[in-house]
């Protein structure tokens, strides 16, 4: 799996594309919310270090914990990388949309959904590059069912 450095780097590269090709008029705020949340969706790795150690984790004892994962077994569920919680965000920017909430919050929810689109989908490349995408749960209905 790419590290944060490099989820950071595809994200900034990924916003400007879009604002150059397609969306002339995005926000300079709408496109950082898209790179920080391409970022932070990997806060679900410390999440599922801290629950498999079942101790809290330093980030950097955490970061080793992933990095030394076996990489034969099937990895830790990491909740934010799941379709169910793709939805749910998804959910709630049309929530936000529909009760009319501040066009910023609007912006900056369905910024959040695309920013966790982008990482998801580099996450996907790179594990069907090293052939290994079995090795994630890309659904809490499937992680409930294997478990």
């Amino acid at each position: 799996m790419p590290l944060p450095k490099t989820h950071l780097i595809i994200g900034i590269l990924i916003v400007l594309l879009l604002k150059i090709f397609w969306l002339h008029d995005i926000s300079w705020l709408t496109m950082i919310v898209i790179v920080i949340a391409n970022v932070l969706i990997d806060f679900d790795h410390y999440i599922a270090a801290c629950f498999a150690t079942k101790r809290f984790l330093l980030l950097k004892n955490a970061y080793l914990y992933c990095i030394n994962d076996d990489k034969t077994k099937v990895a830790d569920l990491h909740l934010f990388h799941t379709v169910e919680f793709h939805l749910f965000v998804l959910i709630i920017c049309f929530i936000f949309l529909f009760l009319s909430f501040p066009i910023f919050i609007i912006e900056s929810s369905f910024a959040i959904i695309i920013g966790m689109i982008i990482h998801s989908l580099v996450d996907f490349i790179n594990m069907a590059y090293h052939k290994e995408s079995w090795r994630r749960y890309y659904s809490l209905i499937w992680w409930f069912i294997k478990r």
